[in-house]
């Protein structure tokens, strides 16, 4: 019946020749995440690992960002009480923002809130990493400076990350690896700024600190 459809359809889905062929094919995908979303049925854990083992064939990741529902179902399943379900959800949206072309798309406040949420969970290093990873993949992009550093809690989460004595190495080399991309962008933002005619050209950082009609300290 329908679990042993899902699990030849899941061990196709292994084989990288099928892979590009199984994207293509919209009714297969819609299936698979209309089912995916239906926590209640047994087959629905199976169905997220399907959308997962599809975005490892890079070639497909363009494709799939930008068909109606995948990243809304990814997220909603994100927020499952099960940790494979949350794996596998965030495990095919770090392959997702492998993708160049999806960077800045996915850099939106829904996703960021995601990932910043799944890599909290220390308990869930699977999910942790894979949360990390997509928030690093999408921080490569200059583009995604923005939002990233607006997003709430996100660059804090990461900081906390970075600092915490129960962080691993990976997790923290990752976590630190997001806020160098980030500070690299903002420090050329701020490099190329432009600067009046007539007014001196310093070097950044100034280091100096100003204030509105100080008076002069005497002392």
């Amino acid at each position: 019946g329908l679990v042993s459809a899902c699990a030849a359809l899941l061990h196709l889905s292994k084989h990288c020749p099928v892979s590009p062929i199984l994207c293509e094919h919209g009714i297969f995908v819609e299936n698979t995440l209309v089912v995916g979303e239906k926590f209640n049925d047994p087959i629905h854990t199976r169905c997220l690992e399907l959308i997962c083992m599809i975005t490892r064939f890079p070639g497909n990741n363009a494709t799939l960002a930008r068909r109606d529902g995948v990243i809304e179902t990814l997220l909603r399943c994100a927020k499952s009480k099960s940790d494979e379900d949350r794996n596998w959800s965030m495990l095919s949206l770090q392959n997702l923002t492998s993708e160049a072309s999806n960077k800045i798309p996915m850099a939106e406040t829904s996703v960021l809130k995601q990932l910043r949420i799944s890599a909290l969970r220390c308990d869930n290093t699977s999910e942790q990493i894979a949360a990390l990873s997509a928030l690093v993949n999408i921080s490569t992009e200059p583009g995604t400076i923005v939002p990233l550093s607006s997003t709430p809690n996100v660059v804090a989460t990461l900081i906390t990350i970075a600092h915490s004595s129960e962080s691993s190495k990976e997790v923290c080399d990752l976590a630190c690896g997001c806020l160098t991309n980030m500070g690299l962008w903002i420090q050329n933002l701020a490099s190329t700024g432009t600067v009046p005619d007539g007014m001196p050209n310093v070097p950044l950082p100034t280091h100096t600190s100003s204030g509105w009609r100080r008076w002069e300290n005497t002392e």
